[in-house]
């Protein structure tokens, strides 16, 4: 291997390098076959004009860069940078998209905590009517138990579930029972 060689070697090296890196999508696209564009970039072989003429038609590489190292890689308008201007335009884009997702999901998150907050009031104000409707329920409960005659500690005992309700119905027909037969002495 001549000196021009391993240059040319290098060079092809660099080429493979600005193209993604990957020989075999280069031999593709090129009508090669992986394997002779292999041997040419390691050196094992020598690169034909037919080669060279695919490289510049299908990926716009620059013979006269190849061989000598002078001008730009890649031939006319074409640089170097057009694979690292389109990368970055797209991370611009994924960055933009990733921006308005982003936003979009904050105006979900604090529509569904506004949602939130207003079923919170919603069910704390139910919760006040229906503690208030309770003990007014409670209060006229007393009152009525009252007026039947039933003691303090039975009324509360009712409240606090600790005496069931069967229980004072039983109470309340005892109740009765006992005033009717006190009813029927008195008669006779």
């Amino acid at each position: 291997m001549k000196i021009e060689d391993t240059e040319i070697s290098q060079r092809l090296k660099e080429f493979v390098k600005e193209n993604g890196g990957n020989v075999s999508a280069i031999a593709r696209d090129c009508d090669l076959t992986i394997g002779h564009l292999g041997d040419i970039i390691r050196g094992a072989k020598r690169i034909s004009a037919s080669v060279l003429r695919a490289l510049a038609e299908k990926k716009d590489l620059n013979p006269t860069w190849l061989f000598t190292g002078a001008g730009n890689m890649f031939l006319g308008s074409k640089s170097s940078m057009p694979d690292k201007t389109a990368e970055s335009a797209n991370l611009i884009e994924n960055n933009r998209l990733k921006d308005e997702i982003t936003g979009l999901l904050r105006e979900k998150v604090q529509h569904l905590e506004q949602e939130l907050g207003k079923q919170t009031q919603s069910h704390q104000e139910m919760d006040h009517q229906f503690r208030r409707k309770l003990s007014k329920y409670e209060s006229k409960l007393k009152g009525l138990m009252k007026e039947l005659g039933y003691s303090d500690e039975k009324i509360l005992g009712f409240i606090n579930d600790d005496i069931s309700l069967t229980s004072l119905l039983d109470d309340a027909r005892q109740t009765r029972q006992v005033k009717r037969l006190g009813k029927k002495s008195e008669r006779a």
